[in-house]
């Protein structure tokens, strides 16, 4: 970008009151490239792509103020199995996305996100510059930052959910007692469907809580107080002055009395419960069927009484 056309983004950027950065990532030198992952992409998809990864640059890049994101590029597959056979093993099966934070690349698999319910790329897109960006301002601390964090921010801004996770779901593992660990999580997710699943839905709810209830610029203000000494949750603690047990408390109280997600998973699930309400019903309906059934096959197998007129006897003489 030349000087003129820098000082003309910063001139427009003033006037309309956005960040500086997003406003220079509206032109042609946004510093990104959108390549085929393999030849089943077509040309189109990219062009779609790269119209999701500018827009999502400018919304994401908003809430890192002051913040302008390094170059990066995003590679889209067709599909999670066409990837390099030394990259198979590092995605989890069903994702539509991927970051690989050392070499600033994005990875999206076509065939994976039509399969979410929305399927929509700009969402998927959104979520994945979440985590390059939050790697960039967290600097030095970055990989000390724990994993349930960065997938629970990237899906409180991207404003959507991963891998189906509801927070209806995790009302059932509440009442049975089979919550994850933050502890657990900080690494790597678990393999097994189910509880990768309920691993993202725990991270979106706990995060978009601590957004909700604290802001942004203070779960922002944690990342960069993270250093050899300090942990993420040791940072949330200062800030918040609330120990880390009180967090999730707090959390817990809002997911099962505020959030709404026990009565939704209520109504999701009413026709099953009218189902299983209705069994006792349904078995006394059968016994009465089949009793009625051996009544009616013994009055058919029962021989008829004669019906022809009764033999007369002669008067004695």
């Amino acid at each position: 970008m030349s000087a003129c056309h820098l000082l003309l983004s910063v001139l427009l950027a003033l006037w309309c009151g956005l960040p500086v950065a997003a406003q220079a990532m509206q032109g042609p030198g946004a510093p990104f490239a959108v390549l085929a992952g393999d030849g089943d992409v077509a040309a189109a998809v990219l062009s779609r792509v790269e119209e999701h990864t500018q827009g999502g640059l400018v919304r994401m890049a908003a809430h890192f103020e002051g913040m302008v994101p390094a170059p990066f590029r995003v590679v889209v597959h067709s599909s999670a199995a066409s990837m390099p056979p030394g990259l198979k093993g590092t995605v989890h099966e069903g994702a539509p996305g991927m970051a690989e934070l050392d070499t600033r690349t994005i990875r999206l698999f076509l065939r994976e996100a039509r399969a979410v319910p929305r399927s929509d790329l700009a969402p998927v897109v959104d979520h994945e510059l979440v985590h390059l960006m939050l790697d960039q301002y967290a600097g030095p601390a970055a990989r000390r930052l724990p994993r349930w964090f960065h997938e629970g921010i990237a899906q409180t801004l991207a404003r959507d959910s991963y891998l189906g996770a509801r927070e209806e779901d995790l009302v059932w593992r509440a009442g049975a007692g089979r919550m994850l660990r933050f502890s657990e999580l900080a690494g790597r997710f678990p393999e097994s469907p189910g509880e990768l699943q309920a691993a993202y839905a725990q991270s979106y709810s706990f995060v978009s809580w601590l957004e909700r209830e604290y802001g942004l610029t203070l779960l922002l203000q944690a990342v960069r107080m993270v250093d050899e000494q300090t942990t993420l949750m040791g940072a949330l603690v200062q800030l918040t002055r609330k120990t880390s047990v009180e967090l999730e408390d707090g959390w817990a109280h809002y997911l099962a009395n505020e959030s709404g997600a026990r009565a939704r998973a209520l109504l999701t699930n009413c026709f099953s419960f009218a189902m299983i309400a209705a069994l006792p019903l349904l078995a006394l309906a059968m016994v009465r069927r089949l009793r009625a059934d051996r009544l009616a096959r013994e009055r058919m197998e029962t021989p008829l009484p004669p019906t022809g007129p009764a033999s007369q006897q002669e008067p004695p003489a």
